[in-house]
């Protein structure tokens, strides 16, 4: 069965997730915003926002941001629903440059999705 994969290699999510230098974490957490919100619309993100969002990221313990590297999940459950025909819609934005949507669907797909919708959303980032 496939998962989605992240297309920014897993060495560097590791790197930005377990640094411990408050230079560092500072840095490659507005990288990681900048990332998110990034699409082809050339609109920056309202400065407050940015600065929520990199501060939210920035004010978590280590071990909080390694969870999100480290966490198992109990997914099987929602592969059985998936493979039981429970509805799966995929919402995209072309100008995703974290996960890949051929990734998102194929993972879909692999798991047996009966009932499988993807969208697109034009010009709109992760």
């Amino acid at each position: 069965m496939g998962h989605m994969t992240a297309m920014i290699p897993a060495p560097a999510l590791s790197w930005f997730s377990r640094a411990r230098d408050p230079a560092t974490v500072r840095q490659t957490s507005a990288e990681f915003v900048d990332m998110c919100f990034a699409s082809d619309r050339n609109r920056p993100v309202p400065y407050s926002t940015h600065c929520l969002w990199v501060g939210i990221h920035v004010s978590q313990p280590l071990e909080c941001r390694a969870q999100s590297e480290d966490r198992t999940q109990k997914v099987e459950p929602y592969w059985k629903a998936v493979r039981e025909d429970l509805p799966v819609c995929v919402l995209y934005g072309t100008s995703d440059i974290i996960i890949s949507p051929d990734k998102m669907r194929d993972a879909m797909v692999d798991a047996g999705a009966k009932d499988l919708e993807v969208v697109a959303l034009r010009g709109v980032g992760h």
